[in-house]
């Protein structure tokens, strides 16, 4: 298929044929962007054949790009005071995903709760219900970052200014698929889920944050 095709000439060079659990995203980032982006790419020109405006692709494969680029510079944030804060709360990076695992499961039943009507018929009405209840989704995982950053000694503002590199990028990009997804849920469900899993490792700050949106199960 052109799905099989896309992934071996983009992604199977890069070594991933599956996610292996020892994978280190973050080390391997510029290689692994280029030829992520490259398979988003291919995506962008199927959606021809798909129907899916070429521009509503365009617009997609950009903020892709930039949701990797800022993810990677939060992670390397997190990564370069990695020494001092593990010497002082006895922490490590596995533990503090396990945490955020934890508060971000509190946010997803939370949210299942708030949000139990569906989306409005109207296209109007739809795309503000969506923002409104993606805006409040990333506020609750803001929240949820502060707290479990705090653990690590790290500053409530600080951990707020780091996820305001990723924050506004998340919501573009979930309001984007949202909008596909209300015409063309196929390739929403199936090829961008695809992607998200072949971007972003098991051990991933973002990876996490999805999972609010329905992006696998972290």
């Amino acid at each position: 298929s052109w799905l099989t095709a896309a992934y071996k000439s983009y992604l199977a060079p890069a070594g991933i044929d599956a996610p292996p659990p020892d994978f280190d995203f973050w080390k391997s980032a510029q290689k692994l962007g280029e030829n992520a982006m490259g398979f988003v790419k291919t995506l962008k020109g199927q959606s021809i054949k798909d129907a899916v405006p070429q521009e509503r692709m365009e617009e997609l494969w950009r903020g892709m790009k930039g949701l990797i680029d800022s993810a990677a510079v939060l992670q390397t944030d997190i990564q370069a005071q990695d020494g001092s804060v593990v010497r002082r709360s006895d922490l490590d990076i596995t533990e503090l995903y396990e945490q955020l695992k934890e508060e971000i499961d509190k946010v997803v039943a939370q949210l299942m709760e708030e949000f139990q009507e569906p989306l409005p018929e109207d296209q109007t009405e739809r795309f503000k219900v969506r923002e409104a209840g993606v805006t409040r989704a990333l506020d609750m995982i803001e929240d949820a970052l502060v707290l479990v950053y705090e653990n690590w000694g790290i500053t409530e503002f600080e951990a707020r200014q780091k996820f305001s590199h990723v924050k506004p990028h998340i919501q573009h990009v979930i309001l984007v698929i949202g909008n596909i997804a209300d015409h063309h849920p196929l390739i929403v469900g199936v090829v961008l889920s695809t992607v998200i899993r072949l971007i972003f490792p098991e051990l991933s700050i973002i990876r996490l944050i999805l999972r609010v949106f329905g992006f696998g199960k972290g």
